[in-house]
């Protein structure tokens, strides 16, 4: 019964955010949130943008609307732990000249960066890069195969900091 319970909240609760009822995201999330990346700041302008609840912990994503650029994070609270893990603080905007950029930050440091035209927003081939084309492409699963993603973790310290965007394919380990 408990489950089932839990399960018909989810969908109450993804309904009233739907409709814009208290959808805000809380500042004490927030703040702990803050400690793991310093770019999010506690306002009350950070909005849901999905909401997950099961047995173990609740998932989410939120979304700051700031003039013309799009800030953007996803987080997980374990109620059992009380620990709340960041799984990544993105930023967006477009130029008025219709170039998209996209960047994914932690602290002060760019993890990746890249930009393409508004229209060719969701075609990676696209995108230049003047950051972390490896990461990307290790995090969403483009381009790699086993032995390279193995080579990738072996190696990510250096690899992470490399600049540009005509790189060669990742070696494959042995």
């Amino acid at each position: 019964m408990k489950k089932f319970a839990k399960k018909y909240l989810v969908i109450i609760s993804s309904f009233l955010i739907l409709l814009g009822c208290s959808n805000k995201v809380p500042k004490k999330d927030l703040k702990q949130l803050q400690k793991q990346n310093s770019q999010i700041v506690a306002t009350d302008d950070w909005y849901y943008t999905f909401y997950m609840d099961d047995d173990n912990a609740k998932h989410c994503g939120a979304e700051l609307k700031k003039e013309d650029t799009t800030y953007y994070f996803e987080y997980s609270f374990i109620e059992k732990t009380n620990q709340y893990y960041l799984s990544g603080f993105y930023k967006s905007y477009t130029t008025p000249e219709g170039i998209y950029h996209q960047m994914e930050l932690l602290n002060n440091d760019t993890i990746y960066a890249f930009h393409c035209k508004k229209k060719n927003a969701l075609i990676f081939s696209n995108y230049i890069f003047s950051t972390g084309k490896y990461y990307y492409m290790i995090k969403y699963g483009i381009n790699i195969n086993p032995k390279q993603y193995h080579f990738y973790q072996q190696h990510k310290d250096s690899l992470i900091h490399v600049k540009g965007n005509d790189l060669p394919p990742l070696p494959e380990s042995e």
